[in-house]
């Protein structure tokens, strides 16, 4: 299933500062959340900027994304195969700014493992994505499957995905298959117990981590 992070890394400096919160949410919950995380972004892009970008770019991969996101949810059209997935939402001061949809590797599959089959953030934040990844990680360790992931990456998304420690283990059409084994990445460390992320948060957001519900 097609992925496509699309988190910025130029957030605006706020001096109220809010922490993330992460919230597992039912899939019409899900499908709510993308709809006010698509208005919030339109709101972001300035409208000559969108018009730029609609023959592709950010705006342009963020609509598709969250279509793809809906035709592959929608009850209306899929009634089934869908027991396996869960669904986060990651949200500020009660905006929605990031979401991650796992698969979960199925028990009858002994080399199946967890996919990350959707994540999309709000275009200015920091560190959604890698918040929202390092979770699912820990989800994955709770689960009994050490917490390797796999994603099929679009091409312009391998660098973000390299830096949080995944590695190209192969192609899937023109799509990167990219796989995290946090056991065997110097960019994760445990602190009791739980995987984080090794890396140095912005001055403007001292305090990155979250809080979970």
């Amino acid at each position: 299933m097609p992925n496509r992070e699309i988190e910025r890394d130029n957030s605006t400096t706020s001096t109220n500062y809010h922490p993330p919160v992460i919230k597992e949410v039912d899939q019409n919950a899900m499908l709510f959340a993308i709809s006010t995380l698509q208005q919030n972004e339109s709101r972001y892009w300035y409208e000559p900027i969108r018009e730029t970008l609609l023959g592709g770019g950010h705006h342009s991969t963020f609509s598709k994304t969250c279509g793809s996101i809906r035709n592959t949810f929608n009850s209306e059209y899929v009634t089934g195969g869908l027991d396996n997935y869960r669904h986060f939402v990651c949200s500020v001061a009660g905006t929605t700014v990031g979401i991650i949809i796992l698969r979960l590797a199925k028990s009858n599959e002994p080399d199946d493992v967890d996919q990350i089959a959707y994540i999309i953030t709000y275009p200015n934040g920091y560190g959604y994505g890698g918040l929202l990844i390092q979770h699912v990680v820990d989800i994955s360790c709770a689960l009994g499957h050490q917490g390797i992931l796999e994603v099929k990456a679009e091409r312009d998304a391998e660098i973000f995905y390299q830096k949080l420690g995944f590695v190209t283990i192969g192609n899937f059409f023109d799509l990167k298959n990219m796989r995290l084994t946090p056991t065997h990445s110097n960019t994760w460390h445990q602190i009791n117990g739980k995987y984080q992320l090794k890396r140095t948060p912005r001055p403007s957001n001292s305090n990155w981590q979250c809080h979970i519900l």
